[in-house]
C-alpha cells in the first residue's frame, strides 16, 4: 500500500495530540487506533501507518540505550539512570545491554545520537586519525 506524505503527515499530527507536555497519553493513543483500526479505508490504514512511525520515533528519542563491555553492578545502572532522567526527564527508559567487543567504557544511544567512549571507539577513532595523516 502507497502512504502519502499528507497521510503521514497526518499521522504526526495525530500522534502529537495524544501528547501531553511531551508525555504521550496512552490512552488517548489507544483510543485512536482502535477508532482508526475499526474503519476499513484506505485513508485510516494510511492514518495508523503514518501514527505507527511517530510512535517509532518518539519511542527511540524517549529510550537510552548503555551499552557496556562487562555487565555494570546496580549502583553504576542506579547511578546512570537517574544522570539520564534528570537530564532527559522521567518519562526516559534506559536499556541495558553487553558487548564484549567493546574492550571497556561504555556507548550510549539516545535517538540518533552516540556517545562512544568505549575503548574499541577510541581505538577505531584512533585508527581513522592515522589514516588521515598518511
Amino acid at each position: 500500500m502507497k502512504i502519502t506524505n499528507s497521510s503521514l503527515a497526518q499521522g504526526r499530527r495525530i500522534f502529537r495530540l495524544c501528547l501531553e507536555n511531551g508525555v504521550l497519553n496512552e490512552k488517548k493513543l489507544s483510543k485512536v487506533v482502535q477508532l482508526l483500526s475499526k474503519n476499513s479505508e484506505r485513508q485510516s490504514r494510511s492514518l495508523l501507518l503514518g501514527i505507527s512511525k511517530a510512535f517509532r520515533h518518539y519511542s527511540s528519542e524517549k529510550t537510552a540505550l548503555i551499552i557496556s563491555a562487562n555487565d555494570l553492578i546496580n549502583s553504576e545502572k542506579k547511578m546512570i539512570m537517574q544522570k539520564i532522567k534528570e537530564d532527559y526527564g522521567s518519562h526516559f527508559n534506559v536499556d541495558f545491554k553487553v558487548d564484549p567487543r567493546l574492550l571497556g567504557g561504555l556507548k550510549i544511544q539516545i535517538g540518533d545520537n552516540v556517545w562512544d567512549g568505549s575503548l574499541l571507539g577510541k581505538v577505531n577513532q584512533l585508527g581513522e586519525n592515522l589514516t588521515k595523516k598518511l
